[in-house]
């Protein structure tokens, strides 16, 4: 039997609820997202290293690795900011209209709540990924007995680009409170 709406309050009223689960499954999908290519970064990276350097006795192919960084960082980034897209949009535009409170509650506990310092997973994705894409080259100059080559220089040309993205990215992070 097909359910039909008498009310049309009540039809607006589920079509609220409806996107509210629907954005706060996006929200978990996204975190996920970034949880899963960041261990699969730590991990993949660890495994080439041991394989550039044990088995093929080639330190310099860990230059790959900064490019790769660079372009997961960037994904993660993007996740993360439409997490807080989302976030802001239930708070501003759902929350206010139908009851459903969870972001706005979120946020005011976060600002009340001054025991400790919460480090939130974008900064920890962000530090991982810089300290990669710093400690990357010295990983190279150590193993070529500091002597800088090709593979040094190529890492090395990855920092700046990082550098102005942790920069961007960070600045937007935290002025993601202010714009609700």
């Amino acid at each position: 039997m097909q359910n039909t709406h008498n009310n049309a309050g009540q039809g607006s009223a589920d079509d609220r609820r409806a996107e509210y689960e629907a954005l706060r499954a996006e929200i978990l999908y996204s975190d996920q997202v970034c949880i899963i290519i960041t261990g699969a970064l730590l991990s993949g990276s660890l495994a080439l290293l041991t394989f550039v350097i044990e088995t093929l006795k080639q330190p310099d192919l860990a230059a790959l690795l900064s490019p790769v960084w660079l372009i997961a960082y960037s994904y993660i980034s993007e996740k993360r900011f439409v997490i807080e897209t989302i976030a802001m949009y239930m708070r501003q535009c759902i929350e206010k209209q139908s009851g459903f409170g969870w972001e706005n509650w979120l946020r005011t506990e976060r600002q009340g709540r001054v025991r400790f310092r919460r480090v939130f997973p974008y900064h920890i994705e962000t530090l991982m990924s810089s300290v990669v894409i710093v400690g990357l080259p010295f990983f190279i100059l150590w193993h070529n007995k500091w002597q800088p080559g090709r593979a040094f220089w190529i890492s090395v040309l990855f920092i700046l680009p990082m550098v102005r993205a942790v920069y961007r990215n960070l600045q937007a992070y935290a002025k993601r409170g202010d714009i609700a």
